[in-house]
């Protein structure tokens, strides 16, 4: 840390990216928490000397957890055209925005926590990793940031990838019953799954089908309230898996980059249980019981034989 005090004292020094150095390989290898708290703390540090460096045209996928969101960036991500951090960039949005381990607040941010640091940091992040080319990243929580993104990136393009939602509710009740999502402890010392939208407060004493279906309605309420503005690409999960090479030869052409030599559909390293048509119905049964058909319908989903119950 005595070499990064002395880099913010000497306004003058230059750090060169040609290759990746001590900061850039910081910024790869900040996987694990510690690592991630180290890391944002040197680059916090050294924010006044880092070189100004664009980002160009980064791309984000965003959608509710459990949507196909890591099915998608899989597939993207090995497009010559785009690069990425190679896992979710817990990284780049924790530098900032920290998420204490005990929730005191939602994960949602808006255009007014967007900060000309924080740009100038994240630039130089993603720079350092991905050169001239595209950046390509994947954060459920992002879902909540999209007005957020935009500020710091205007020339942002989101891709949404929506699912249906008795699909994605019951995904997210076997992911809950895991326990391997905890993003926090909440204060009744519930072990909080996945994101946390604004409004969380009200279901930490919620059964667990009624706080995943009001994770997949916050999330993509969110994503649909910022649909007015920037560049964006739409998929269905449903299409993704019906025809992947038709929809990502889609994607990648509204997006402008080349289509992958693979475009077949890894299986997620998130999935708990084998996927089958249906498989809600017989693992949570339970939510043919929850209000949940509006949402639906507003993510062009109409009534299907498989849903009927759900209100």
């Amino acid at each position: 840390m005595a070499g990064w005090g002395r880099a913010q004292r000497n306004r003058t020094i230059r750090v060169d990216m040609s290759r990746p150095g001590p900061l850039g390989r910081l910024v790869l290898n900040a996987q694990s928490d510690r690592r991630r708290r180290v890391a944002g703390a040197a680059l916090r540090l050294v924010a006044p000397v880092l070189p100004h460096r664009r980002a160009r045209e980064p791309i984000f996928i965003v959608g509710a957890p459990r949507s196909g969101t890591t099915f998608l960036f899989s597939v993207l991500m090995r497009s010559p055209d785009l690069c990425s951090l190679g896992r979710e960039s817990h990284f780049l949005w924790e530098m900032y925005h920290a998420a204490p381990a005990v929730i005191s607040a939602h994960h949602g941010l808006s255009a007014a926590d967007a900060s000309e640091r924080e740009r100038h940091v994240v630039s130089w992040c993603i720079h350092a990793v991905c050169g001239d080319k595209r950046y390509l990243d994947k954060l459920p929580r992002n879902s909540l940031r999209a007005p957020f993104l935009q500020a710091l990136f205007p020339d942002a393009t989101f891709v949404f990838i929506r699912r249906d939602g008795p699909d994605t509710i019951s995904s997210l009740i076997t992911g809950w019953e895991s326990g391997r999502f905890t993003t926090g402890i909440a204060p009744n010392g519930l072990r909080w799954q996945f994101l946390v939208p604004p409004g969380w407060e009200a279901y930490v004493d919620k059964p667990v089908a009624e706080r995943a279906a009001f994770q997949w309605m916050a999330s993509n309420d969110a994503i649909l309230a910022a649909r007015g503005y920037g560049h964006w690409v739409d998929v269905s999960y449903e299409e993704l898996v019906a025809d992947a090479g038709r929809t990502i030869e889609r994607v990648c052409s509204e997006l402008g980059v080349a289509v992958p030599l693979d475009v077949s559909l890894p299986i997620s390293t998130t999935t708990l249980t084998p996927p089958r048509p249906d498989k809600w119905r017989s693992e949570h049964p339970e939510v043919a019981g929850l209000s949940i058909e509006d949402m639906r319908h507003r993510l062009g989903y109409g009534r299907r034989e498989d849903t009927t119950g759900i209100k």
